[in-house]
């Protein structure tokens, strides 16, 4: 009796087609997944990330579907498989279909495996994804909140300097103790009653009006503003801020410079009261009579 010829069907064919398309699946989504993740900038939003996440998911569950069905198409073939077997008498047609079907399952098994990687690959490239998005939210509600808190603190800061060392002190307020007169007048800081209750002859002079003393500012003497602080300081040095104060006598000529010296008078701990010539007529009057006086 002559040898039947064995036809192999055509299942292992597309087995193999279905292995490597499911191959092919894995490699072009990897692919997609560096991309992403490479080209992704700082800038995008996190709602357009998420939309991106939700379509690489929805791509990779299509290709998983596809390859199930095909799996599903492949262990029919397997079952027709075994029933043509069944009809088969000869022994060694008989072991050649029993390899094909033994190969035909290991293929099978082979191809659920990566079908359940590629579940596994889809789930943890999809956590990462939405890790990534929430942690670029997070960024730029940072940056934003940097951005907010440089606000406030240059309008913080824009309010201290528009409301001046005055802040530093208690409004003004009587006081009983003894003031020291100094006069600001021709952008020049005067002298005029020493700490030892004499006149500073180097900065004023004096001059009798009347039958009373006047004191008035010499053209070349005093010092010249702006100054330093430690020279300011040497001009302040003997005042005893527990008894003494700084009484101010300011030509309408020098009020840019009186800033500068109430901010010293500020650091130096030192009472001061403010008193404003009038039409620049820098002079006093010595006298003997109390004066009330308001510092702050």
């Amino acid at each position: 009796m002559s040898r039947r010829k064995l036809v192999i069907p055509d299942c292992l064919e597309m087995l193999l087609d279905t292995i490597c398309n499911t191959f092919g699946a894995v490699i072009f989504i990897s692919m997609l997944l560096s991309m992403f993740v490479g080209e992704k900038t700082a800038g995008n939003s996190a709602r357009n990330v998420t939309q991106e996440v939700e379509e690489i998911i929805a791509l990779q569950q299509h290709d998983i579907a596809v390859a199930r069905l095909r799996q599903a198409s492949l262990k029919s073939q397997m079952e027709q498989q075994e029933a043509i077997l069944s009809t088969l008498s000869h022994p060694e047609s008989q072991r050649l279909a029993s390899e094909i079907d033994q190969l035909s399952r290991l293929s099978a098994s082979m191809l659920d495996q990566k079908t359940k990687q590629v579940e596994t690959l889809t789930e943890t490239e999809a956590e990462s994804l939405s890790m990534e998005a929430e942690i670029l939210t997070r960024r730029q509600e940072r940056q934003q909140l940097q951005k907010e808190t440089a606000a406030l603190r240059s309008e913080f800061e824009d309010a201290i300097r528009k409301a001046g060392r005055t802040a530093r002190v208690s409004r003004v307020r009587s006081t009983d103790k003894f003031g020291f007169a100094y006069m600001l007048h021709d952008r020049r800081l005067y002298q005029v009653i020493t700490p030892s209750g004499s006149i500073n002859d180097d900065h004023c002079r004096e001059i009798d009006r009347d039958g009373l003393t006047c004191v008035l500012p010499k053209p070349d003497g005093g010092i010249v503003l702006p100054a330093e602080k430690s020279v300011l300081g040497r001009v302040f040095d003997g005042i005893q801020p527990d008894r003494q104060f700084v009484r101010l006598f300011v030509s309408p000529n020098s009020f840019a410079e009186f800033t500068t010296i109430k901010d010293s008078l500020i650091d130096m701990g030192l009472e001061y009261e403010v008193i404003v010539f009038e039409d620049n007529k820098a002079e006093l009057f010595m006298s003997s009579e109390k004066i009330d006086s308001f510092v702050q």
